[in-house]
């Protein structure tokens, strides 16, 4: 198991990469590695975000019975020991699952001869005769509505795909993959061989294009690298990234005396100002130096006074970077 600290602005991120023993192992390892895992979330302030990632070798199961808090509803199969063991360090902690996804209804398509059908039915199903209550009326009438527009114009999975890069696509990338998302649609209503095999070709055009196509465009790009003004983007990203990862007049962390990470301002500006103080005035008793001016009548003495030609005499005779002395410039 490795504990990794990340500060992005304001944020200081926990990132926790762990695997567990897997099933054929004993008990006295897996209590070891659950003891170790717990120690390090421990070491995790309250106000940080934790992440933990890695293999934890247990099926949490499709029910979350019990462990609705931290199961998502997304598991499968029959739930385990090392899956239970998951769940209620999870729940220990008050730590979230993967997130559920949220089905949305798909109100786009409210055009056309949908939005037609969907009026036609809000008018019918409507409970447009009831009287009562103004709160009650719109509940009802937004049930409706929902519920309608459900049937009507179905629900997404929920799922949120990444961006994709397609900066380089071009018109033929973009046709091909109009053609093979058509071929999809096609095979998930009817699973037939003949719209398998033409979704497989269209897949396997569309992954040729898209290899294509971003070949043409990084190597566009490499052919302006080569050129005077490729040169100069070439120096205008090289500034960017070192002047973004420039350090200098500025701290982006630092740790208090509780071995905390400190990311913002005041927090930082305060925690130096407590350092330097501490530093100046607190480590020693007091910052007055005592003179000791007892004398008596044996200690006094007439003495010469410096003359003008003796300091002169001693500047000219010192050396350039010649240490001062304990009272000063010492010639």
């Amino acid at each position: 198991m490795i504990l990794v600290k990340l500060v992005v602005g304001d944020l200081v991120l926990n990132v926790i990469s762990a695997y567990a023993p897997q099933v054929g192992h004993n008990e006295s390892t897996k209590r070891e590695f659950w003891e170790g895992l717990e120690e390090l979330v421990r070491r995790v302030p309250i106000g940080e975000k934790l992440f933990i990632g890695g293999d934890l070798n247990g099926h949490v199961g499709t029910s979350n019975t019990g462990f609705e808090r931290v199961h998502g509803g997304f598991g499968y199969d029959i739930r385990n020991q090392e899956g239970e063991d998951v769940l209620s360090f999870a729940l220990a902690y008050d730590m979230r699952g993967k997130r559920a996804k949220v089905a949305r209804t798909k109100w786009w398509k409210l055009k056309g001869e949908a939005s037609q059908a969907f009026r036609e039915r809000v008018i019918k199903e409507g409970p447009w005769e009831e009287g009562g209550d103004a709160n009650m009326m719109w509940t009802s009438i937004a049930t409706c509505l929902r519920k309608v527009a459900v049937e009507e114009f179905g629900v997404t999975k929920g799922s949120r795909r990444e961006a994709k890069d397609t900066w380089w696509w071009n018109d033929e990338v973009q046709k091909v993959i109009r053609e093979k998302k058509d071929c999809f649609r096609c095979l998930y209503l009817d699973r037939s061989a003949a719209n398998m095999e033409k979704y497989k070709v269209a897949k396997k055009a569309a992954k040729r294009a898209v290899s294509e196509a971003r070949g043409r465009a990084y190597e566009d790009i490499y052919q302006r690298l080569n050129t005077k003004e490729g040169e100069r983007d070439i120096y205008k990203m090289a500034k960017f990234r070192e002047r973004k990862m420039r350090d200098v007049n500025e701290v982006k962390c630092i740790k208090d005396l509780e071995d905390q990470l400190l990311v913002k301002e005041e927090a930082i500006k305060r925690r130096w100002q407590e350092y330097f103080d501490n530093l100046y005035n607190g480590e020693v008793e007091s910052s007055t130096i005592e003179l000791d001016d007892s004398f008596d009548d044996t200690s006094m003495c007439f003495v010469q006074r410096i003359q003008e030609s003796e300091v002169k005499e001693a500047l000219r005779r010192m050396k350039g970077g010649k240490a001062m002395g304990p009272d000063g410039p010492d010639p």
